[in-house]
């Protein structure tokens, strides 16, 4: 249950900058979000594969990589929601405050309505358009696409409040809401499967806790700005132009963001069947886990990069950058090198050998995460710099590339192929493009970065990628033993194999650092442990 959210006294939260404390708690609140979306994801994933099956599984995730999609009727409204609040709380106009909130919620409200619309369409002619669909389960995943359309169509409009909290700078309000919507949908789930639930009425706990943590975001905002209350009479016809301009500029990135992230169960699929489907879901839970744990430190440069810009600091902005690329980097191709040699034997002790072809699915998306993480970094700091064009194009070429590819590759390799084509797409548009586009943009060097990348990490990625190749082989130790023992004897020694791994990594990387470099690093490990020791005190 959501605990009772503190809040700063005063009429209004908006009148003043985030305190340093708060931006702290709202940088850590971000990485808890991910860590409980790992977590939900890596307890829950064999539990519903056993009790549900590899079909009605497959149904599950094909589902939930549909819905999604409604979200890019939104047309970038919920983004310019939050540029708009946060200019006008900065001005204290509570007048135009009130007007972008009435009006972005209005708006929205018409587009769920639109999109709930739309599902409905599409629900009837659903044998038809997937045909992979078991015919004994086409009414179940008709009425479960119904009801988490539902869901969807009523989130679009209430965005409005978590774009009020982004806007408000209160992300850790918003993202303990999230967490608590996560952690009490996994129990609900376990629940209905406990009671032999199906897949309705796996939907129906999924909506109704959802619909929960919408109304409970809401109340916060509220709180916050007790002045604040929806009413027609505040729908300013005057904002819509305004909001369509910029809401346009937002919503391309979110179309080309959405099918990149989004359309690869769906495509495995229509192309491959339900059972491929299952697979590629199952690997895109641990195939995705490089890019995500740096995700919330590269969403930071995004505003950071916008006040250099500001101020035509663009020497501040090239070493943030820099900065930013090495803690990616330090982090990420660890995490891919750890979980992309090892997925062997982590399915086989996790969800089983049922789903043993997922091993390389998330091999060469953890493959593709590294170049991926990279990249996104430099888009953060071109679009948060006021420069989107670039990544607007070139994500948008990929999406194309990535569909085009993915169906071809899918219809004859099945999962496998889906993750050949995501790998492809993203080191020709991302690796070879937009890298070396982007760091020209910042009056930097690619070629420089990379080779100072390789000269600092070749070596620790090298030596560590022939110990995991080892390790998690078909025929290596760990798969065998794995074979042969529990999921939780197995789970554990993968996870001690994966630590192994990552301390010679950075014991390695310790070695190759430039001195400068190693000094500030040793300098901030101690000034870390310093501080824990005294607050453990």
């Amino acid at each position: 249950m959501l605990s009772e959210p503190e809040f700063p006294p005063g009429d209004r939260a908006g009148n003043s900058r985030p305190k340093k404390a708060s931006l702290r708690r709202n940088v850590t609140t971000n990485y808890a979000v991910v860590v409980v979306l790992v977590v939900v994801g890596f307890v829950t994933t064999p539990i519903l594969t056993h009790q549900l099956g590899i079909l009605r599984y497959g149904v599950w995730a094909l589902i939930g990589s549909l819905i999604p999609f409604l979200e890019l009727l939104e047309l970038g409204f919920a983004s310019a929601t939050v540029a708009f609040v946060s200019r006008h709380l900065e001005l204290e106009d509570d007048e135009k405050v009130a007007a972008t909130l009435n009006t972005s919620f209005l708006c929205l409200s018409a587009l769920g309505v639109l999109a709930f619309a739309g599902v409905v369409v599409f629900a009837i002619f659903l044998p038809d358009l997937i045909t992979s669909i078991p015919k004994s389960l086409v009414g179940q995943a008709q009425f479960l696409l119904l009801l988490l359309a539902f869901d969807m169509a009523i989130s679009i409009p209430m965005d409005t409040y978590g774009g009020a909290l982004c806007a408000l700078q209160r992300f850790d309000l918003l993202n303990y809401s999230l967490i608590a919507v996560m952690v009490a949908q996994a129990l609900g789930w376990v629940v209905v499967l406990w009671l032999h639930g199906g897949l309705i009425a796996l939907g129906a706990v999924t909506v109704a806790i959802s619909l929960a943590g919408q109304a409970s975001r809401g109340v916060m905002v509220h709180r916050l700005l007790p002045w604040f209350h929806l009413s027609l009479r505040r729908f300013d016809r005057s904002l819509l132009r305004t909001f369509t301009a910029a809401s346009g500029r937002y919503s391309v990135l979110q179309v080309a963001d959405a099918v990149i992230a989004l359309s690869d169960v769906l495509i495995v699929g229509a192309a491959a069947g339900v059972r491929a489907a299952a697979i590629y879901a199952v690997a895109q839970r641990l195939g995705l886990l490089p890019a995500r744990i740096v995700q919330p430190r590269t969403t930071l440069l995004f505003s950071k990069a916008g006040q250099l810009a500001a101020r035509d600091n663009r020497s501040g902005l090239r070493d943030s950058t820099d900065e930013v690329v090495r803690y990616v980097q330090y982090l990420a191709i660890p995490a891919a090198i750890a979980l992309g040699f090892l997925a062997g034997p982590t399915i086989e002790a996790w969800v089983g050998p049922l789903y043993r072809e997922a091993a390389t699915v998330i091999g060469l998306l953890c493959l593709a995460a590294v170049v991926q993480v990279w990249a996104l970094t430099l888009r953060n700091v071109l679009s948060g710099s006021g420069r989107p064009t670039l990544a607007a194009v070139l994500y948008s070429i990929e999406a194309v590339l990535h569909v085009s590819l993915g169906i071809a590759l899918a219809s004859r390799y099945g999962a496998t192929g889906m993750a050949e084509a995501v790998l492809i797409s993203v080191v020709v548009m991302e690796g070879m493009l937009m890298l070396p586009l982007a760091y020209r943009r910042i009056e930097d060097s690619f070629a420089r970065r990379a080779r100072r990348a390789v000269r600092t990490l070749g070596l620790p990625a090298l030596v560590t990628g022939a110990l995991a190749w080892v390790l998690g082989r078909g025929a290596g130790p760990l798969f065998a033993f794995t074979d042969s023992h529990g999921r939780l004897l197995g789970l554990t020694a993968v996870a001690a194999a994966a630590v192994a791994l990552l301390a010679v990594f950075y014991a390695l990387l310790l070695v190759c650092l430039p001195s400068d470099q190693r000094q500030r690093l040793v300098a901030r490990s101690r000034s870390s442990l310093g501080r824990f020791t005294a607050r453990a005190h």
